[in-house]
């Protein structure tokens, strides 16, 4: 009781005199109150139809009232009030009699230094009561809802215990298993294989899949081993289950949408078998291409023979980069470092042995997608070309490096460097239509190109590395 509040005290006492000495009395033991006396029983019953008492004070022999009559009828009106009776004299088995008709004390007249403390405890008391049923059904109505809400789940809810014994269970949980609670309650979880792992053997490793409260970890669990079979996600949650640690476990029937990922992951493995199938038509066409340009490259004299040989490079260029596709993982990215290689070493050991050139690759671990890759192989099939014819000179030992780095700034570098002294001035028309096509496909992967003149000849191409666009496409 907090001691400032002031209590409203309801008086029935038809001696005038002993309400003042009671009064003098509280306010002695410094009890904040507001007293209320009444005398006569159509006062005490317009009060208690009134109400707003804090505590009840009633003589034991009040003149209009039978016996204990006024104890009874506060008691039927206010059950939980505070009561107090005042007497002058008072055997023991009147007083047992008044605490059984529902009196939380009684104080002798002869004794009133007892009735301040005796007030406080009742007050006290029956605030206590208060709270408590307060707290009794604030817990009965939120098990209320938890139990609307565990029947009414959509969705399967056990609640088993430490020793993996299934405890409780909804109604869908008898639909998922097909058979009724009787059966399923009482039972450990791991006469169910997906409720295994909570069983009492396994109480550590439950506890440690549950997690925290807020963050289940779930897992997903086949629940028939004949048939078609049903897929559930299992999530479990610590709770506490008769004053032990437990598991809340919420099953939920997702055999749908396993059923639909696999439909997507066959359907994804049958249009790669096609995108292989389509690369692998397509490399083999442009062979074929090949083939016909060299047939034509052998039967021509030397001005339409390199042309066709060019073209011939070309189209090997793009046939390589679409058996890439045929052999990767990932058929929507090409790893560029094994087409550079091989682009590279075939156009120059293709040389004959005097006019071969030693050459050095640096290739990043790079992946573009088909419409950088692509590009990209024509740009270095035309650069390594020009670099072949610029160090193809009498009597200079011919070098080639090609680079592929990052800037750090998302963007590539790709870098032609040879110690040739640029093209001969009998091949200029060949350069200048090689060099033209390059520029146009820079331009496709949104790029930029720079030749310089240190000592031979450098090609550098910066271009962004998320380019997925081509102009024109």
């Amino acid at each position: 009781m907090e001691a400032a509040r002031e209590l409203k005290i309801l008086y029935l006492e038809d001696n005038p005199l002993d309400v003042e000495l009671t009064r003098s009395r509280l306010e002695v033991e410094g009890l904040l109150h507001r007293m209320t006396h009444l005398r006569t029983r159509a006062e005490f019953l317009d009060a208690m139809q009134k109400g707003g008492f804090d505590v009840l004070m009633i003589d034991y022999s009040v003149p209009g009232f039978a016996g204990l009559e006024a104890l009874e009828i506060a008691r039927a009106l206010y059950p939980d009030a505070p009561i107090l009776i005042i007497s002058g004299t008072i055997g023991e088995e009147i007083a047992i009699d008044t605490m059984r008709r529902g009196a939380n004390d009684y104080v002798l007249k002869n004794r009133i230094s007892r009735l301040s403390p005796a007030i406080r405890r009742v007050v006290q008391e029956a605030e206590d009561r208060r709270r408590r049923k307060e707290a009794e059904k604030a817990r009965r109505e939120a098990e209320a809802r938890y139990r609307t809400l565990f029947e009414a789940s959509p969705e399967a809810v056990f609640l088993i215990d430490g020793q993996g014994i299934i405890r409780d269970c909804n109604p869908e949980a008898e639909r998922l298993l097909g058979i009724p609670a009787g059966r399923i309650v009482g039972r450990s979880g791991s006469a169910f294989g997906f409720l295994g792992r909570f069983s009492a053997g396994d109480a550590a490793a439950s506890a440690r899949d549950a997690g925290d409260a807020g963050h289940p970890s779930p897992s997903e669990e086949r629940i028939d081993a004949t048939g078609p079979g049903r897929w559930v996600e299992v999530i479990p949650g610590r709770v506490s289950v008769d004053g032990g640690r437990g598991f809340q476990v919420i099953v939920r029937d997702i055999t749908s949408r396993k059923l639909a990922e696999e439909r997507i992951q066959n359907s994804l493995r049958e249009k790669e078998v096609m995108l292989r199938e389509i690369h692998h038509r397509v490399k083999n066409n442009l062979q074929i291409i090949c083939g016909l340009l060299a047939f034509r490259s052998d039967a021509s004299g030397a001005g339409p023979g390199g042309m066709c040989l060019d073209c011939r490079n070309r189209i090997t260029t793009m046939a390589l980069i679409h058996e890439r596709l045929t052999h990767s993982d990932d058929l929507s990215r090409i790893p560029f470092r094994e087409s550079a290689h091989s682009l590279v070493s075939e156009r120059v050991l293709s040389m004959p042995p005097p006019r071969r050139v030693s050459f050095e690759l640096d290739i990043a671990d790079a992946t573009f997608t088909l419409p950088q890759a692509v590009p990209l192989a024509l740009i270095l099939n035309e650069l390594v070309n020009q670099s072949l014819r610029n160090t193809c000179e009498a009597g200079r030992k011919g070098s080639l490096r090609v680079s592929l780095t990052s800037d750090g700034r998302n963007v590539w570098v790709l870098e032609v460097r040879d110690n040739g002294a640029g093209p001969a001035p009998e091949s200029g028309a060949d350069v200048e239509t090689g060099m033209r096509l390059v520029q146009m496909l820079v331009e496709q992967i949104h790029g930029e190109m720079t030749v310089t003149a240190e000592n031979g000849t450098v090609c550098r191409i910066r271009f962004p590395a998320a380019s997925d666009f081509v102009k024109g496409a």
